[in-house]
């Protein structure tokens, strides 16, 4: 009976962060204010992450039609990182923006379309 307790929580321990991220790792990619923004205006790019194992080395990636304009290491931290960057954009016109969690093996994305007039 006193094993009990013990062996609950090495199962649940065991269950907590998967050794490898998933789809679901990538929680949130948004552009802040919806998708049509001002072209006189920054646009707020918020990325979430969450469930990173913590034995890797990784980094946050925002990518603008295919270019890294803003990365951050997240290496060490567990739980949800949520992080919210700002973009100028120089013409008007369509952007994608990507967000990605990447390590040396894996690169796990979800992107979102936004409209600068």
């Amino acid at each position: 009976m006193k094993k009990l307790p013990l062996l609950f929580f090495m199962l649940l321990g065991c269950n907590i962060i998967p050794p490898e991220p998933s789809d679901f790792t990538v929680e949130e990619v948004t552009v802040v204010g919806g998708p049509n923004q001002n072209l006189k205006d920054s646009v707020g790019l918020l990325l979430v992450v969450r469930g990173l194992p913590p034995t890797n080395k990784w980094n946050m990636i925002w990518e603008i039609n295919g270019q890294v304009v803003f990365s951050e290491e997240v290496s060490g931290k567990a739980g949800t990182v949520s992080s919210l960057k700002k973009y100028k954009g120089s013409q008007p016109g369509e952007y994608i923006f990507k967000g990605c969690i990447v390590s040396k093996t894996m690169r796990i994305c979800d992107d979102e379309t936004f409209f600068l007039r």
